[in-house]
């Protein structure tokens, strides 16, 4: 899985989390096969999570080069083959879910964070990012932590 994502881009001080994104690959199918696509899918949802995370540190810090350049790492996500061949049809209401709710795509959030994100707003980037299914809490700690 390490070949098959080499050029899907974490933000700058996310290698943890690319390693973390392999291991979780492997733990979560260790008996089964899963094909370079799905693969790469997972890949790129803890790669958006790092943006994301990356965002919110920058934002916070007042470091508006560092958050447009998370913005442009989201939209350079969105844009990847890595998402576009595992949900080529991006929908926020795109999908039943098991309880008969309208749920997002794969990646169908992706277009509304990136949007959020470039508003600038914090409150707005932690809804579209709730609204997604990406990301949990832990996934995003500098976006979710108290002090907003």
């Amino acid at each position: 899985f390490t070949e098959v994502s080499r050029d899907i881009e974490f933000a700058p001080g996310y290698a943890n989390a690319r390693r973390e994104a392999i291991a979780a690959v492997f733990a979560t199918e260790p008996d089964s096969e899963m094909t370079s696509g799905a693969a790469r899918g997972d890949v790129a949802q803890f790669a958006i999570c790092s943006w994301i995370d990356y965002w919110a540190s920058r934002s916070a810090a007042g470091d508006r080069v560092g958050s447009n350049a998370a913005t442009e790492g989201l939209r350079a996500l969105l844009a990847s083959s890595a998402v576009r061949d595992l949900d080529p049809h991006l929908s926020l209401h795109g999908e039943r879910g098991d309880d008969g709710t309208w749920q997002p795509t794969v990646f169908g959030g992706l277009p509304e964070i990136i949007d959020a994100a470039r508003s600038g707003s914090r409150t707005a980037v932690l809804e579209a990012t709730d609204a997604s299914n990406l990301c949990g809490p832990t996934e995003v700690p500098n976006l979710t932590q108290d002090g907003r």
